[in-house]
């Protein structure tokens, strides 16, 4: 075989296989589409728990709690969200905000203390 011959070969092989890495991202981009959350819902709301984070952080400045200490943090945060549906039955959705914050400022103590 000659050069020109060994090259379109090689262009060939080059065109399948991007031929087949396109089809690849195709049916990744349409997994990823069928997933896909709108900003409006899931988003917004973690906007909100890294504000309440930052509150937090304002607050209490820097948290460092043994993790025994953390769930009963977290445990009377959820006991206001129960509070408000005895009162209220219904949740309040600043209760839940706090507990996700909560949860979070917990994970990042045991991320920060397994560096």
């Amino acid at each position: 075989m000659g050069v020109l011959t060994d090259d379109l070969i090689s262009w060939r092989e080059a065109c399948q296989k991007a031929e087949t890495r396109v089809k690849e991202l195709e049916k990744e981009n349409e997994i990823l589409r069928k997933v896909d959350v709108p900003y409006s819902v899931q988003d917004a709301l973690l906007d909100l728990v890294r504000k309440e984070r930052v509150s937090q952080d304002e607050k209490w400045e820097e948290q460092d709690h043994v993790d025994l200490y953390w769930y009963a943090i977290l445990g009377e945060e959820f006991g206001e969200v129960g509070r408000s549906l005895l009162e209220k039955e219904s949740v309040d959705q600043n209760e839940l905000i706090q507990v996700m914050a909560v949860a979070l400022a917990w994970l990042e103590n045991i991320s920060s203390n397994e560096e």
